[in-house]
């Protein structure tokens, strides 16, 4: 017997099969049929809540404020229509052209942990008016700040230690 095809099994399908089986069988075995015929449902649901919660960043459409979770080497995201970015503590690196061309973008919190901004990472972001520079940040990218032609004013950290090339360059 082929099996049904996921898209073709509906829940009333499962239902149904369930009924069908209770005169030809004990109640042990409707327990498991049922178990057996919901697994793949239950596993399905498991997998979205662990892949949503696993993944690097939050984007809420609502408020339009995209939140980056954990570090990594190359954005997984690409939101252009946020307004506001908050960079959870934790993270240490915003990748190269992590936001290039959010124009958009109003405003960036940056977490006390962060120690790089990578080579145009807020690129061309023409709406970007403030950003708060951690006391950790090491190194601020070539051309990062590029054409964010709003943002009027950077307090840097005392301790940064290098600023690349054409960073705040409109």
């Amino acid at each position: 017997k082929e099996p049904i095809p996921k898209k073709e099994r509906p829940k009333a399908d499962i239902k149904a099969k369930i009924k069908a089986l209770k005169g030809k069988i004990g109640k042990k075995h409707i327990i498991i049929a049922a178990a057996v015929l919901l697994a793949p449902l239950l596993i399905i649901g498991c997998m979205r809540a662990i892949n949503s919660a696993a993944q690097p960043y939050h984007y809420n459409e609502k408020s339009g404020v995209l939140t980056i979770r954990q570090d990594c080497t190359y954005p997984q995201w690409w939101e252009p229509e946020a307004v506001k970015l908050v960079v959870k503590e934790g993270v240490t690196l915003l990748p190269e052209e992590a936001f290039s061309e959010y124009t958009s973008l109003v405003s960036a919190e940056l977490p006390s942990s962060l120690e790089s901004i990578g080579d145009k990472a807020f690129l061309d972001c023409t709406a970007l008016e403030s950003v708060n520079f951690p006391e950790g940040l090491r190194h601020i990218g070539e051309m990062a700040f590029r054409g964010c032609e709003r943002l009027k004013a950077a307090h840097l950290p005392e301790r940064l230690e290098t600023v690349g090339h054409s960073a705040f360059a409109q």
